[in-house]
Formats: C-alpha cells, structure tokens, sequence
C-alpha cells in the first residue's frame, strides 16, 4: 500500500536497495572460517543491534531475537526520511549461499513529515562471501 506523500518519493524498492548496500558493507568481516547459516544471522543481527553506519544511512535494531536472530524495533535513517520495522528477518541461503532480509510491518517519514505504510518489503538476496558449513552437498551424478 502507497500513501501520497507529497515532496517526499519513497518506494519500496528504492528502501530496499539502500539498505541492501549496508548489507553488502558488513559482508566484508572474517570470511575465511566456515561458519553455520546460524552463525552468519547471529554475526549480522549483532552488527544491526550495535548499529551500522553506511555513508548516509544508519541502521540500528533495538535488541536481537536470541533464539532466532530476528532483529526486534528496527530504525533505518537517512538524510532526509526516516523508516521503522517491527521485526528484521535475517534470511540466509546456504544453497544460493545469499543473504537477505525481509522487514515486516515498515514505516516511513520525509522532511514533510508524512507517513508511508511500506508493509513488508525485502531486500535482494546478496552474495555471501562467506563458506558455508553446513550447506548441502551439490547432488552426485553417476554416469552409467
């Protein structure tokens, strides 16, 4: 759903796509260790809790889910709006080896200081650079 907002142009796409570029910063940590799907949520819910800072947009979560990594009360600001997620779900893919995240319930303000209901949006699922531990086996093929 896309209220009017005046001045103010948000589309869901557009959020998404920003906030996929702070995704794509934090990817840069320690990669050369294999780690579990878990582990990666728990190292990028902990990155969000903490907050991460990308050019002109800070991410931050209130507190993080400690039985699954969700990211709880989630606060996206940029130079001129400003946005809010009840809940950040840390989506990894150990088949794609991608990550993503869909926000659920967002919200929106400009400058002009109206409202946007976003719903729930998710960003595109972004390459991992990390080694997956516990990623399924690629089928073996015999040949007969």
């Amino acid at each position: 759903m896309r209220i009017p907002t005046g001045s103010m142009r948000i589309s869901s796409a557009l959020f998404a796509g920003a906030l996929l570029s702070t995704i794509v910063a934090l990817v840069g940590c320690d990669n050369s260790t294999p780690k579990t799907t878990a582990e990666i949520k728990a190292l990028y819910a902990e990155q969000f809790a903490q907050g991460a800072h990308m050019g002109m947009t800070y991410i931050e979560a209130d507190r993080v889910d400690p039985k699954t990594h969700d990211l709880i009360n989630v606060r996206i600001e940029s130079l001129h709006s400003l946005y809010a997620a009840d809940r950040g779900v840390i989506i990894v893919n150990p088949i794609d080896k991608t990550i993503h995240i869909r926000l659920l319930g967002v919200v929106g303000a400009g400058d002009d200081g109206m409202l946007v209901d976003l719903g729930d949006i998710s960003t595109p699922p972004t390459k991992l650079r990390h080694k997956i531990s516990d990623a399924p086996s690629p089928p073996v093929v015999e040949n007969r």
